[in-house]
């Protein structure tokens, strides 16, 4: 899917894009990833005569320089807006510049590889970071939300709640890609469901359930908005797949018990009341 030159990394907004498109709407995934291509081109040109380790410092400078300055991302609070879907969601965040925290780390670490970078997420407590290896065991972290590049004790301080007696510091680990796309569809659904638009939710999940079609609790949530969107029968077989798979989870009880009373459980056409 990407028209981007030479590219030989792993993106991870075409990891997103590939999961989500399906679900999503032709013309907003195409003005995203038009603006994607458009973005990672110039910061290409913008860095392409960095060379050496001096090189790789200034290409770093220039990296947040592009996102931060040039472009603005930012999350919500820094411009005084509230949270909503739109900063949960990669295609809006991209056309908006405003959004979570996990989602500016996602689209970062992407552009900090489409310059050449090795570059991993790491979810700290209650906060994104981003880790771009400069030299061969040397490492820059950022702070996805501020772009603020933390020293070793900033980052352990961040830590310091996990640490058990006797213990002085802990292993910073890298999240896989695939996990962190799926945290940040797994938050985009969340907040769409606070919001009650069940139709985009449904797209999110249906999504999270092609990626993980044995997860029962996608099916979970699946079936919750099926049922609010009147599709009962559907919604039923969804509820059915997580009751059978979790029975000790008491929300699977609760449903056991709703849909033995309110449908009979085996009925092909249940009414939920």
């Amino acid at each position: 899917m990407s028209n981007l030159p030479n590219h030989n990394f792993d993106s991870l907004f075409f990891l997103y894009t590939n999961q989500l498109s399906e679900q999503m709407d032709d013309e907003l995934v195409q003005v995203a990833v038009e603006e994607y291509i458009a973005l990672s081109e110039l910061l290409i040109n913008k860095t392409s005569e960095c060379v050496g380790l001096d090189g790789q410092l200034e290409k770093v400078r220039l990296l947040l320089d592009f996102f931060y300055i040039d472009n603005i991302f930012s999350i919500p609070e820094r411009v005084g807006i509230k949270f909503d879907a739109r900063h949960y969601s990669v295609f809006d965040v991209l056309s908006f510049k405003t959004g979570q925290s996990n989602v500016l780390a996602m689209l970062l670490a992407d552009f900090s590889r489409t310059v050449g970078f090795k570059t991993e997420l790491v979810q700290a407590p209650n906060t994104a970071l981003v880790r771009i290896e400069v030299d061969d065991n040397e490492y820059i972290f950022i702070e996805a939300s501020t772009g603020n590049s933390l020293d070793w004790p900033q980052i352990q301080a961040l830590y310091q709640d996990k640490l058990e007696d006797g213990q002085k510091e802990i292993a910073v680990e890298a999240s896989l890609d695939e996990d962190w796309v799926r945290q940040i569809l797994i938050s985009y659904k969340s907040i769409l469901l606070t919001q009650s638009d069940y139709q985009k939710a449904l797209a999110v999940c249906e999504a999270l359930v092609k990626s993980e079609p044995d997860n029962p609790y996608h099916r979970r949530d699946r079936g919750y908005l099926l049922e609010q969107l009147e599709c009962k029968p559907l919604a039923v077989a969804d509820y059915r797949y997580f009751v059978e798979n979790c029975p000790d989870d008491p929300v699977a009880k609760l449903l056991k018990s709703q849909l033995e009373q309110n449908t009979g459980f085996n009925s092909d056409e249940p009414t939920f009341h």
